[in-house]
C-alpha cells in the first residue's frame, strides 16, 4: 500500500470518518423540534445546524486521540482494535501514521471552521453554543483523565 493511502486511512481513522453521517443527524434533531415549535424551517439553517454538529464532534474524535495518544501506545491488543471504533485497525499517532503535531493541527483546523459555522448563527443562539463548546471539550478531556483512574471495567 502507498504511503499516501496509509495516511490517507489514518486521518480517516483519527476523524472516526465512518460515524460522519451520525453527527449531523443527532445535531439536527434538536433544531428540527425547535424548527417544529417555533415554525422558523429554513434549509440555510439546517444545513448550518448540520455542518456544525459534524465538524464539532469530528473535532471531539480527534481531541480524543490526542488526550489519549501516551496511554494509547501502551495498549497491548492493538492488533486487536474493532472495526467499529477504528475501520482500519490503527490507532494513528501511537502507530506514527500522524504525528501528534499533525493531529493538533487538524483538531485546531476542525475548532475554527466550527467556530465559524456557530457565528453564523443568530444571536443570543451562537453564543449559547460558543458558551457550550468550552464545556463540552471540558468534559472530554475530565472523561478522559478520569477514565485513567478507574480500577474496574
Amino acid at each position: 500500500m502507498t504511503a499516501y493511502k496509509l495516511k490517507i486511512k489514518a486521518y480517516l481513522d483519527l476523524t472516526r470518518a465512518h460515524f460522519a453521517p451520525v453527527w449531523p443527524l443527532l445535531f439536527c434533531s434538536g433544531a428540527l423540534l425547535a424548527i417544529e415549535k417555533y415554525n422558523t424551517f429554513s434549509w440555510t439553517m439546517l444545513i448550518l445546524t448540520a455542518l456544525i454538529g459534524l465538524f464539532g464532534f469530528e473535532t471531539g474524535m480527534v481531541w480524543n486521540d490526542i488526550l489519549d495518544h501516551k496511554i494509547d501506545t501502551r495498549d497491548v491488543e492493538f492488533d486487536q482494535l474493532t472495526r467499529y471504533w477504528r475501520p482500519f485497525g490503527k490507532r494513528p499517532i501511537p502507530a506514527g501514521l500522524i504525528t501528534f503535531r499533525q493531529a493538533l493541527s487538524v483538531w485546531l483546523i476542525f475548532l475554527a471552521i466550527t467556530a465559524v459555522l456557530i457565528s453564523q448563527l443568530p444571536r443570543p443562539h451562537a453564543l449559547y453554543v460558543f458558551a457550550l463548546m468550552p464545556i463540552t471539550y471540558g468534559l472530554e478531556s475530565y472523561y478522559n483523565i478520569k477514565k485513567r483512574r478507574e480500577r474496574g471495567p
